[in-house]
């Protein structure tokens, strides 16, 4: 075996598939297929996992002896900045914290005492709002638990 591209090719001729089927199943482009298998690039860390999911290999047997690749994976982890590790952790609680707080906001505009003197408006707002966050989270457990 003399390079990474080979080996792909050789593991895809084994299962006795086309580039366009493992692009379909990897949802990539047939030219990646291709790329990779003429080593003009090499596949990203999740898409190996995929791969050698697909050809029933495991990662140490597909990365063996394999170096360019193994430095591919390292600059691509290495392109993570710290900060945008930190944003994507705040931006994932707030995605998770902002439909609770937002339910919250609307229960209590619903439980407004009758002496509010815009009791009427508070009601209809804390009824839209409510509707607004509990729906897209009912509809997102509905269609987690069809899986």
């Amino acid at each position: 075996m003399n390079n990474f591209g080979e080996k792909l090719k050789m593991l895809r001729e084994q299962t006795d598939i086309t580039q366009e089927e493992v692009s379909q199943k990897l949802n990539v482009t047939r030219q990646s297929v291709s790329n990779w298998e003429n080593n003009k690039n090499y596949p990203d860390l999740t898409t190996l996992v995929t791969l050698s999911q697909l050809y029933n290999i495991s990662l140490d047997d597909l990365l063996k002896d394999e170096n360019n690749v193994v430095k591919s994976m390292k600059t691509e982890l290495n392109s993570y900045r710290s900060s945008e590790l930190i944003k994507l952790i705040i931006f994932s609680v707030l995605a998770f914290l902002l439909p609770i707080i937002g339910i919250v906001f609307g229960i209590l505009l619903l439980c407004t005492k009758k002496r509010v003197e815009y009791y009427r408006i508070a009601k209809i707002i804390g009824t839209i709002s409510l509707i607004w966050q509990a729906v897209p989270i009912i509809l997102a457990v509905i269609n987690y638990s069809t899986f």
